[in-house]
């Protein structure tokens, strides 16, 4: 009997023990977001669209010929090869580029047939130019009007201050796409690989832009552009200046549909644009079969958008060229070349095992971009990286390697190294110069991404002002001319032949970054790529390791999460974060040091019986992690490890919870700690009672027995 009734107690405390503290204290969720889709599949669609034509009395019909572009079945052929082939295509760049973590799968809507539009070209075009500081009419009756008004309605230079664009030519895409979608006529299709009710991706392929040059101008309805089927809220409405009855018509539009799913994302590409480069004048690392195929870099130019990247060239300099060949996202070749590492980093394709991390002044080697082989990039991270929010990347790009299932990268004219400045905090100005929440690559304002020249045209900040954005030689930009040229003596601090330095984006500091001794690797059985040497700034690493609170600061970042920063006087090795559901118990010993929190209980992702909510850790190099939005209020731990084996752990913060209820509030007050006491103390009351009980009940059978 006595061992029954200690059994069971030992077990009442067990599970007062584990209930509270692991069941209703486990993990739970975190609220996370991913702007970027890169990972497992996407549906997209293909749509063809036929314009309406006018006749010889200028009346417009709808009619399967076309003075534009004729679709005929050697075109119908070759996209669905430039889409879904295993070698040039979309599917193929799209899997080498996340090495194999994505694909993008293209089906044809309608069997090699067109959708056919009540209007014709003209009236998806504008009707005036602003020529000679005002608008002059294009001679287009049909076009809609593409003014800019001010807030008393009247015209004003597009540039002005808080002009507004006429909502006409939005409002006739979003009819278009409408149109489009109605004359579909389906209903059970299912374009929504992830389930969440909306279309991955949609594209309209017009029989526009061959022998009519204005059909695609830049910024126009037509011209190749991702595009989001929007309904007309207030918030998007007051971008445009409107009447009344143009108000009426916008509200009317109701929402885009494909059958059963909502349309949000899509691509509008002219046929005619399409086709204006033929690959095999671009690139000789084709098989026969893709030598007379068009531009795939266009398809995936506009396929990167709808995954979530922006343009990475100016909207507002044209004549200037920030990124040029080196990404698919800049000046897009008709063979798509390789992303930079730094897109594929932000797309999750590229982890921190494939990043090099240069900590310290030596000689180093790259694989070529595109082999998936070895350290796809190389980072500089320096220590006034808190300060300055810029850091600096290495890449082995190379034209010569390209092979038939793996072309991309074949249209550069020439081979080296690139080294490019990333400053992330740029990517968030908007249109009106102001920063916002939202990520813009290099649309406006100053650079997220700029790949540094040889002998600059401006002779300060390396920008190339004098050539057009479809005008950069690879030999500017490469740190080398040629593969048998690259050996250069110094590109950096130092000035070489001109403005050779490796500045910041404010055009004048110097990071003292010297990259030397430039050489393709000679061994042709060994992995392709380049070697190089770098001289730091940076003091080399201390034998003490140094991580003071002034050092470790959580900010606000402009993508809208929380990230956490840091500065060490050592950069090899490792960043552990945890953060723990906060108690006012914890606060108190976190806020003193007396947490007694070890390294151990942060790679584990458990600390005593407090609730973990996140654990996360990055090379310490980073020097920066981003945090997820959390539920309950998270004390943020951070410990560093190096590859020596020093150690050192701080308390940082803490963060408000987004939802904290009633229940979770009391949870704070009352820490688990003290929970478990009470529990353990009321458990001890009990089995103290429940002993004395049956010790008198023995007691009193003795006696009768007796």
């Amino acid at each position: 009997m006595k061992k029954s009734i200690l059994f069971l107690s030992a077990a009442i405390v067990a599970l007062t023990f584990f209930s509270p503290l692991y069941i209703s204290y486990g993990r739970n969720s975190v609220v996370s977001a991913n702007e970027y889709i890169g990972k497992g599949r996407l549906y997209n669609t293909v749509i063809y669209v036929s314009f309406a034509q006018p006749d010889n009395s200028g009346n417009v019909t709808a009619s399967d010929g076309n003075k534009f572009f004729e679709f005929d079945e050697d075109f119908f052929d070759k996209m669905d090869k430039m889409y879904n082939s295993s070698t040039l295509s979309v599917k193929n760049y799209f899997s080498k580029q996340s090495k194999g973590a994505f694909t993008v799968d293209t089906t044809f809507f309608g069997e090699k047939k067109s959708i056919k539009i009540e209007n014709d070209v003209e009236y998806y075009k504008p009707k005036y130019q602003w020529k000679n500081n005002e608008y002059v009419l294009t001679g287009n009756d049909r076009g809609y009007d593409n003014r800019f008004y001010d807030s008393d309605g009247n015209f004003v230079a597009p540039a002005s201050k808080d002009a507004k664009e006429n909502i006409d030519g939005y409002y006739r895409e979003q009819a278009l796409i409408r149109e489009i979608l109605n004359k579909c006529a389906v209903s059970d299709y299912n374009g929504d690989y992830d389930g969440d009710g909306i279309m991955d991706s949609i594209v309209f392929i017009t029989d526009s832009g061959k022998n009519d040059v204005n059909a695609d101008d830049w910024g126009e309805v037509l011209w190749s552009h991702m595009g989001v089927a929007h309904t007309f809220p207030q918030s998007l409405l007051k971008n445009y200046y409107y009447t009344s009855e143009q108000e009426t018509l916008v509200n009317e539009l109701g929402e885009a549909k494909f059958g059963n799913f909502l349309v949000s994302k899509y691509n509008f590409m002219s046929a005619g644009e399409i086709c204006k480069r033929r690959a095999g004048d671009y690139c000789s690392a084709l098989s026969e079969n893709d030598r007379d195929l068009y531009d795939v870099g266009l398809l995936c130019h506009e396929m990167a958008h709808n995954l979530g990247l922006y343009d990475y060239y100016s909207y507002e300099d044209l004549s200037y060229e920030s990124v040029g060949e080196f990404d698919v996202l800049g000046n897009y070749t008709p063979v798509p070349q390789n992303m930079l590492a730094y897109l594929r980093i932000k797309m999750g394709w590229i982890t921190f095992d494939d990043v090099l991390y240069l900590n310290s002044s030596g000689t180093y080697s790259l694989s070529f971009s595109g082999s998936n082989k070895g350290y796809v990039c190389a980072k500089i991270v320096l220590s006034d990286y808190l300060t300055s929010g810029e850091y600096f990347i290495l890449e082995a790009r190379s034209k010569d390697y390209a092979t038939y299932d793996n072309p991309f990268d074949g249209c550069l004219s020439g081979s080296g190294l690139i080294i490019y400045r990333v400053s992330e905090k740029n990517a968030y100005i908007n249109s009106k110069g102001t920063i916002g929440n939202t990520d813009y690559g290099n649309m406006f304002g100053a650079d997220e991404v700029y790949v540094y020249r040889k002998n600059a045209a401006d002779g300060t900040n390396n920008k190339l002002t004098e050539k057009k954005i479809f005008g950069v030689e690879f030999s500017t930009a490469l740190l080398g001319d040629s593969i048998s040229s690259c050996g250069l003596t110094a590109f950096g601090s130092k000035e070489f032949a001109g403005e050779n330095r490796i500045i910041y984006s404010d055009g004048v500091t110097n990071s003292q970054i010297e990259i030397m001794q430039v050489t393709e690797i000679a061994d042709k059985s060994a992995n392709m790529g380049m070697t190089f040497s770098v001289n730091l700034p940076d003091d080399p690493k201390s034998a003490v390791i140094t991580l003071d609170m002034s050092q470790c600061i959580i900010k606000n970042y402009y993508d809208g999460h929380k990230r956490l920063f840091w500065s060490s006087n050592v950069k090899d090795g490792k960043a552990y974060v945890i953060a723990l559901r906060s108690t006012n118990r914890l606060k108190n010993v976190a806020e003193s040091n007396r947490a007694n929190i070890t390294i151990e209980d942060i790679k584990s992702g458990r600390f005593s019986y407090y609730k973990t909510l996140y654990t996360g850790s990055v090379p310490l190099a980073e020097k920066n992690i981003k945090l997820p939005e959390f539920k309950d209020n998270a004390m943020i731990f951070l410990a560093i490890e190096t590859s020596d084996g020093l150690r050192a752990i701080r308390y940082v913060g803490e963060i408000p919870g987004q939802e904290e209820d009633f229940s979770q509030y009391l949870l704070r007050i009352f820490d688990p700690f003290y929970l478990f006491a009470i529990a353990a103390f009321v458990l001890l009351i009990v089995l103290a009672a429940v002993l004395l009980v049956t010790g008198k009940r023995t007691l009193k059978s003795n006696v009768r027995r007796k």
